[in-house]
């Protein structure tokens, strides 16, 4: 079996957090705002007998859904995205201690290394 090699920039993965950090915000701002006009909408349209406003309901009730199913989606990137940097932050820093200990219990250099 071919042995795989895999390169991750944690540093890239860190800075990408607060990205994802603020479109989950900006989301979640719009979300609100829109689930707040969905409470108000039936209190001040008054009747329509061409179901316009029936139509209209569904359709903002579907983009809620849409809108939360992206809040979500956003706030399982940021919560796999920071675990998967402290995997990677656990594992060298594993590494790096292994090394080490090797290095401090072989002594002195094998001559010609």
């Amino acid at each position: 079996m071919d042995a795989q090699e895999t390169t991750v920039d944690i540093n890239g993965m860190k800075a990408a957090v607060p990205h994802f950090e603020s479109a989950h915000s900006q989301i979640h701002t719009q979300y609100q705002l829109m689930y707040e006009h969905a409470a108000q909408l039936p209190s001040v349209w008054s009747t329509d007998e061409s179901g316009g406003q029936a139509e209209f309901t569904t359709a903002l009730h579907g983009w809620l859904e849409n809108c939360e199913t992206v809040q979500n989606a956003l706030k399982s990137v940021i919560e796999k995205l920071n675990a998967t940097i402290g995997g990677y932050e656990r594992a060298h820093a594993s590494g790096a201690e292994a090394s080490s200990q090797v290095k401090q219990s072989v002594g002195a250099p094998l001559p010609g290394f």
